[in-house]
């Protein structure tokens, strides 16, 4: 399958408060695939953004669950959740 005829579709959000810059997670759907645990953050009045689901570790530093080898689909999934989470959120983009 093609990279560029996956349509990633956003399937739930978590609205998070009370945690810094962290504003929700947004679960997406690729193909058969379920991403759990994109981030939404937003630092004070700038633009918010995506990141995909990472795992902090015994080190302190942040590392990926998962990469997405097509860069493109990496940020068609990124923006699907930020769409989300502005719908549901009542946000602008």
């Amino acid at each position: 399958m093609n990279p560029t005829d996956i349509t990633p579709c956003a399937r739930r959000f978590t609205l998070v408060t009370g945690q810094g810059n962290l504003r929700g997670y947004v679960d997406v759907q690729v193909g058969l695939f379920l991403i759990r645990g994109c981030r939404v953050i937003q630092e004070g009045t700038k633009r918010a953004w995506a990141s995909l689901p990472q795992q902090q570790a015994k080190d302190g530093r942040w590392y990926p669950i998962l990469e997405v080898a097509d860069k493109g689909l990496e940020e068609r999934i990124k923006a699907e959740a930020l769409r989300f989470w502005a719908e549901e959120v009542g946000a602008t983009l």
